[in-house]
């Protein structure tokens, strides 16, 4: 491994690498920091992004959340904002999901 750049201490070293779980670690990927050895700072964080597991539970969520909310005076119109990200979240899925399938065909 090269050594890079600390952008708080302006020297170069290897970094220490820390792994950790981002809460909710059930639907999040490890998180990896990148330690200064010099100075101890995070140089940059790499990971923990979503599982698709996450993606689902998000789905889910937005779903039932849209379906009660009809039910509370004046929720009509929360209904249809939760309604409206439910929808973006499933297509940010479907194209994270075509990413990968077309990713893995090259």
């Amino acid at each position: 491994m090269d050594s890079i750049e600390c952008p708080y201490c302006h020297k170069s070293s290897m970094p220490h690498l820390w792994h950790y779980r981002p809460f909710p670690a059930a639907v999040r990927y490890m998180k990896t920091q990148h330690i200064c050895r010099l100075c101890g700072n995070v140089m940059y964080e790499t990971g923990g992004s979503m599982r698709p597991i996450g993606w689902i539970y998000g789905i889910v969520f937005l779903t039932i959340l849209s379906m009660t909310a009809a039910l509370i005076p004046g929720g009509i119109a929360l209904s249809l904002v939760f309604g409206l990200l439910k929808t973006a979240l499933t297509l940010y899925v479907g194209y994270l999901l075509v990413k990968f399938i077309i990713s893995k065909f090259k």
